[in-house]
């Protein structure tokens, strides 16, 4: 059997209840202390579009994967929480966040901020059929998200998640015995990186939820949230109030999320470089108002069916 490993720096949550939610940092290097450095990264409008590219994939008919991925979507808007959980989960809060989907199905099919025509940027959602366009571990990587940011405030101004439907056979439909990947499991983990959602950690989800670091072919319980899952957005974007940030130090109490920092000179754009082995970095280039891309990859490695946790 194959399992998905899903390659972003990980750190940890610990909470009164032991929640596991972390966000995703400017940063995701190790500074001189070894601790993981910057501003996590958040949406600062509540309000979030998005647009599926029009070319669709030939494994699913398009009708089925325009259903799916919107239903990702509002999977995190509508706060859906697997339902055996629904007595146990302690968690309480709620969020205005909404998903907006515009020009879709769209001709749009690149990634990255649209630095030349902001106003025109467009959050894309795209299949890769026949070349993807990341040769490094191309086998290994079954969807990428890409996210710009300021490198100081954490602002998210792009986020963009690519399939990579080229290796991977997905599938719009659960079934018993399912072989293929199952979209809504990989796309519903994919918009949790697009709100700015790092990976739990191993030692302390492991109950499926959609933010864990492992997977495997036919897998959906990663389709609904779960209790970690549901503390950690309600958390960065709580209904009707300024986004959640660790109040003082920024510890594994608040999921690591560090408030903006303090911009004391113009910011400078940087790419980030991809390591397979341990998830993005950012590596320095030109000077610029926008910040930094970050690459969340999804990648798949073999083990034995004792070992999918």
């Amino acid at each position: 059997m194959k399992i998905c490993k899903l390659s972003l720096v990980l750190c940890l949550l610990v909470t009164p209840q032991a929640r596991a939610f972390v966000c995703t940092r400017t940063n995701s290097m190790s500074d001189h202390t070894g601790a993981i450095a910057g501003a996590s990264l958040s949406w600062f409008s509540r309000r979030v579009p998005y647009a599926i590219n029009d070319q669709g994939t030939l494994r699913i008919p398009m009708s089925q994967s325009l259903a799916t991925l919107r239903a990702a979507f509002l999977v995190w808007q509508n706060l859906q929480l697997e339902p055996s959980l629904r007595d146990s989960c302690s968690v309480r809060g709620d969020t205005d966040l909404t998903f907006v989907e515009t020009d879709s199905p769209t001709s749009v099919d690149w990634v990255g901020y649209n630095y030349l025509d902001p106003q025109h940027n467009t959050n894309v959602l795209i299949f890769r059929d026949h070349d993807w366009p990341h040769p490094s571990n191309a086998g290994d990587v079954i969807a990428l998200t890409t996210t710009t940011f300021s490198l100081f405030s954490g602002e998210i101004v792009d986020a963009d998640i690519e399939f990579n439907s080229a290796k991977f056979a997905f599938s719009a439909v659960a079934a018993p015995g399912l072989t293929q990947t199952d979209l809504l499991n990989t796309a519903v983990h994919e918009v949790g990186h697009f709100l700015g959602l790092s990976h739990c950690s191993e030692g302390l989800c492991g109950n499926g939820e959609v933010m864990e670091p492992t997977s495997f072919e036919g897998e959906v319980s990663k389709r609904l949230l779960k209790c970690d899952d549901l503390a950690g957005i309600v958390f960065k974007y709580p209904r009707g109030r300024a986004n959640g940030y660790c109040e003082g130090a920024v510890t594994q109490a608040c999921g690591h999320c560090a408030p903006p920092l303090t911009i004391l000179r113009r910011p400078t754009v940087e790419i980030s470089g991809r390591d397979p082995g341990r998830g993005p970095n950012c590596t320095s280039a030109s000077a610029g108002p926008a910040g930094c891309m970050l690459a969340s990859v999804m990648v798949w490695r073999r083990r034995s069916r004792k070992q999918t946790g």
